[in-house]
């Protein structure tokens, strides 16, 4: 009995996406069950599927900030940019340091010339989180903010822009020195 009992439990096993589709038949309110199956669809770039996916288990659980950042770069990829602006601000809501939704949001905003947004982002993240990934951020705000108004011939703009890159960049190395 034990042995037919393992040998047909063992078929829910054999693939991720089974056990999802097994796990979501006995608990369809599994709210990281779905936050799975929608980053696999990411990965897989079927954004219509992850979109609604990662929508479901965000209803479930709207305080988990790596579905709101994965939602973001579902809708990024969907070429819904404000959309997914405003879902990486939400996922920053909840954790103003997140490895993903912080690079990505300045990203957008800078490939949209929209520095000073950019750079309010990491501030506000830095000022609440100060930590190794919203200073590597907001370095990278300040040069990218910098060399752009270096191109717009706004030197004095770009000079102190790039000097608190530069600040930022060697205060990270002295730590990096003395540890």
């Amino acid at each position: 009995v034990y042995a037919v009992l393992t040998f047909r439990q063992s078929g829910f096993w054999q693939n991720t996406e089974t056990l999802y589709a097994r796990t979501l038949k006995i608990n369809p309110r599994s709210w990281l069950t779905l936050y799975d199956q929608g980053a696999i669809a990411l990965r897989r770039n079927q954004l219509a599927l992850a979109e609604s996916v990662l929508r479901e288990s965000i209803a479930l659980n709207p305080r988990y900030a790596d579905t709101q950042s994965n939602l973001g770069a579902t809708l990024s990829n969907q070429g819904r940019i404000d959309d997914a602006i405003a879902v990486w601000r939400k996922a920053l809501e909840l954790n103003p340091e997140h490895s993903g939704a912080l690079p990505n949001l300045c990203n957008k905003l800078m490939n949209a010339e929209r520095y000073d947004e950019a750079l309010d982002e990491a501030l506000f993240s830095y000022e609440k989180a100060p930590g190794p990934i919203t200073l590597s951020v907001l370095a990278r705000v300040y040069y990218q903010f910098g060399a752009w108004s270096f191109n717009r011939k706004d030197y004095p703009n770009a000079t102190r822009l790039l000097d608190q890159a530069v600040i930022i960049e060697d205060s990270e190395k002295n730590k990096t020195a003395a540890s």
